[in-house]
């Protein structure tokens, strides 16, 4: 991997189909993965699947990371623990996995200077800490829904983590996006 956000830990914020996917998909391509799950009951079945290196249910275990995957039901999306929000480090890009991307964009373009709102199309009917597969990206698209104020650099980060993931990589605008889901 040759973006610096490689030589640091990926966050993923839940570990359900899209995040359990990404941890075991990010973990086979060599890179440390930290988990931020809700329950604990969660925690332990994440790491017998080896879901991520490390699963927690404190938000400190997001700390150093370069890159954070928020895979949360849009509700929590929404309205984030403020522990959350706290704990994700300014310079971190941020990304998120929801299905409705302008209402995401409108909050987290405040809440975090690297937020790239983000929605990888890919998924199966299960759900869960047991949903998450390896190679669910591959051929799938991941659209991106930059603005004008999105720090170039952070899209660049998620779309080498779409790549990373063999996912086909497209950007549009928010409305744009959620008029067609």
């Amino acid at each position: 991997m040759t973006s610096a956000w490689g030589e640091q830990p990926v966050g993923i914020v839940g570990l359900g189909l899209i995040g359990g996917s990404l941890g075991l998909d990010l973990r086979a391509q060599g890179l440390e993965v930290r988990a931020l799950v809700h329950r604990e009951a969660t925690a332990e079945r994440a790491r017998e699947r080896g879901l991520a290196d490390a699963v927690a249910t404190d938000p400190a275990v997001l700390k150093g990371c370069g890159l954070i995957v928020l895979a949360l039901p849009l509700d929590r999306l929404l309205g984030p623990d403020p522990a959350l929000r706290a704990a994700l480090p300014a310079e971190a890009v941020v990304t998120d996995v929801g299905s409705v991307k302008q209402p995401v964009l409108e909050r987290w373009g405040r809440w975090h200077p690297r937020f790239v709102a983000s929605h990888p199309m890919a998924g199966t009917a299960e759900a869960g800490v047991e949903a998450g597969l390896r190679g669910l990206f591959a051929g799938r698209p991941w659209v991106a829904t930059p603005t004008a104020s999105t720090d170039p650099s952070a899209l660049a980060t998620v779309q080498a983590l779409a790549g990373l993931v063999q996912a086909q990589w497209l950007t549009c605008e928010a409305p744009a996006h959620d008029q067609a889901g």
